[in-house]
């Protein structure tokens, strides 16, 4: 009998949520993993095909090995377990296994009623032959050999989702500034903000190749945003035009002393003085690192409405009163960029679901 071990999990993991092995790794609990894998090692469970595969998705589903898309990862360790011994889920009779998974996760079914049901579904695969040699595989570094055409490339250059999510986090973030408008004349704050945009989604996808914590990356978002506004508005004062010194960044504060003083002194909308370009660019880039972090690097592209809906929030706390086809346009400017960024989210779970189901079935 071939067992999964956590190495192989972590694998099935990355090709499952399209994720780098360093994320997963950041989402996997091992102690966990290693607890339900043990269920199918031998001497760890039942004999037989369909008590084994229950047990390995009981165990997966219920120790939740990982924080994000453990059920999805789970149903999949458990096609490529039968896999390799010689079997596939027969899809004759039909049987609701996602339905399944949702009951296992609920507490409603035990490992004897999951193995009941995969029994009559299980069948002898056509590759039974080959699972011996597919097994080398699942080992070492050979496991990358296992992955789509292209697979190398993601490894460095990071998932495609990711590169989804980024976009789609960084677009929403922009077409929410857009609720800005009526706070300032002029489009150079726009503009101002589109690079800070640029910037942190760019030091995100970068900091994502590597497995570090969501923190460590948040604050080199901010860092990078930072050099970005020293360069834009302290150059002169910057060592080589580029590095922020201390004579940058008093002139910086300054900036920001003036925008406060400007923010009294004038009605919305305000005109687009250093000062004030400054510190909406730097609100806008903040925005976007909190949405880019929770939407694509902890994966919760719901909450990452959230910040969103603060650049909204921020003309209701003024005078500024934009027009009804003005208003209008912004809302659905808002709505549009974040609903892209659920999809983006949701895309890549919906289609892995229909792929594992439509496979079952």
């Amino acid at each position: 009998m071939i067992t999964l071990e956590v190495a192989d999990l972590v694998v099935i993991a990355s090709r499952t949520l399209g994720l780098d092995t360093g994320e997963v790794l950041d989402l996997l609990d091992p102690a966990a993993a290693d607890r339900a894998l043990a269920l199918v090692r031998p001497g760890g469970g039942p004999g037989d095909p369909a008590g084994l595969a229950a047990a390995l998705l009981h165990a997966l589903v219920r120790e939740r090995p990982l924080r994000h898309g453990n059920d999805q990862v789970a149903l999949a360790a458990m096609l490529q377990f039968l896999g390799l011994n010689g079997w596939e889920l027969d899809p004759d009779p039909p049987g609701p296994v996602a339905a399944v998974v949702a009951e296992l996760a609920a507490g409603t079914l035990d490992v004897r009623s999951v193995a009941d049901w995969l029994a009559p579904r299980l069948r002898p695969s056509d590759r039974a032959g080959t699972s011996g040699k597919e097994a080398p595989v699942r080992r070492g570094s050979a496991l990358a050999s296992r992955r789509p055409a292209g697979g190398g490339q993601r490894a460095r250059g990071g998932s495609p989702r990711n590169v989804r999510l980024t976009v789609a986090a960084a677009t929403a973030t922009l077409l929410a500034s857009i609720a800005l408008y009526p706070l300032m004349s002029g489009g150079k704050w726009f503009w101002a903000g589109l690079g800070a945009v640029i910037v942190v989604g760019a030091i995100g996808a970068a900091t994502r190749r590597r497995a570090i914590p969501a923190i460590l990356c948040f604050a080199a978002m901010i860092a990078g945003e930072f050099v970005y506004l020293n360069i834009l508005f302290a150059r002169h004062w910057s060592l080589a035009g580029l590095v922020p010194t201390g004579a940058s960044v008093h002139h910086l504060r300054l900036l920001v002393a003036q925008a406060a003083a400007e923010t009294s002194r004038y009605a919305p909308p305000i005109p687009p003085r250093p000062g004030m370009v400054l510190v909406t660019a730097a609100g806008i880039g903040l925005v976007a690192a909190l949405t880019d972090v929770l939407a694509v690097r902890l994966h919760r592209p719901a909450i990452a409405g959230l910040p969103l809906l603060f650049l909204f929030c921020v003309p209701l706390t003024t005078d500024a009163r934009p027009g009804a086809v003005g208003g209008a346009l912004v809302f659905c400017a808002g709505v549009v960029g974040y609903l892209g960024l659920l999809s983006a989210g949701g895309r890549h779970r919906l289609r892995l679901w229909g792929r594992l189901v439509g496979r079952a079935l």
